[in-house]
């Protein structure tokens, strides 16, 4: 099977930076999935910072160009030729673009304050992003070829972690408006602001399909008496129902794979994949 441009120059990288020693507490974080759902790209501590690595599901782990500062929150571009990410540098943190096929990153949202957690439109144009640059932190969107910073949120709660849907009509993002972080769903250009489900919710990714969504956090009407449920949940957008994985108890970061078949996810630091209708963890260990 011939590999695309795009993920040779990844093989190419992976000989050429050779991978930095373990650190003695694995700490991987932000797990996303390739759009061939052959490989993860994630963000772990090295000596020179957080930086970026990429593991395929057989275990072949490889270094990403290192940068100045921490890199962190990644998000592949839908045509697995870039990978957006959060950079921190400067006392601040910027919305930055990695070229997979020449290593170099360029910033396309930056300012005085924190740009992070960016996510991919489907067409590759824009990236949505939360920020604080006007007080409370709200979702934006950039153009990646440049262009002005669009605000779309402006409550005065914290509106967080956006997520293109795959058809590019909705954004899901988080948003303690309610009290709590909470799901929510807007068109692209910040109408129809609405709640999407009434429990606790961090970190939504979207099925391939649009829908579904794994998040997490907690299902609806948790046990009050009992230990917190925090999990990876799945909410089927149409149903309004929320199913919890068992098996990923204390799991952050899902991310879907582009087949639909898998869902990336940390659990104390450690990176893992497990079937997304259930079933046993894998983990796969990049050091």
């Amino acid at each position: 099977m011939r590999l695309s441009p795009a993920l040779a120059a990844i093989l190419v990288t992976a000989i050429a930076l050779p991978l930095a020693a373990a650190p003695s507490v694995l700490r991987c974080r932000y797990p996303d999935c390739s759009p061939d759902a052959k490989t993860i790209v994630f963000s772990c501590p090295t000596e020179g910072g957080w930086q970026l690595r990429t593991i395929t599901l057989d275990g072949t782990a490889a270094a990403l160009p290192t940068v100045e500062g921490d890199a962190t929150e990644p998000d592949w571009s839908p045509d697995g030729k870039q990978i957006a990410f959060t950079w921190a540098r400067d006392g601040n943190k910027d919305v930055a673009v990695m070229d997979l096929s020449s290593g170099e990153s360029r910033v396309v949202a930056e300012g005085p304050t924190t740009d992070r957690s960016p996510s991919w439109s489907p067409d590759g144009q824009r990236i949505a992003f939360c920020s604080d640059r006007d007080g409370s932190q709200d979702i934006y969107v950039v153009t990646v070829g440049g262009g002005e910073v669009v605000r779309l949120t402006t409550d005065p709660a914290a509106d967080t972690a956006p997520a293109w849907s795959p058809d590019g009509k909705t954004i899901a993002f988080c948003s303690g408006r309610d009290g709590i972080s909470q799901l929510y769903f807007m068109a692209p250009d910040g109408s129809d602001q609405r709640l999407a489900l009434a429990a606790y919710a961090t970190s939504p990714d979207w099925e391939p399909g649009g829908k579904r969504i794994v998040f997490a956090g907690e299902p609806p009407d948790p046990d009050p008496m009992g230990p917190l449920p925090r999990s990876i949940c799945v909410l089927d957008v149409a149903a309004g129902t929320v199913s919890r994985l068992e098996c990923a108890a204390r799991g952050s970061d899902p991310s879907w794979s582009a087949d639909g078949m898998k869902i990336a996810l940390t659990i104390s630091g450690r990176l893992y994949v497990v079937a997304a209708d259930g079933g046993s963890l894998t983990e796969l260990s990049p050091f």
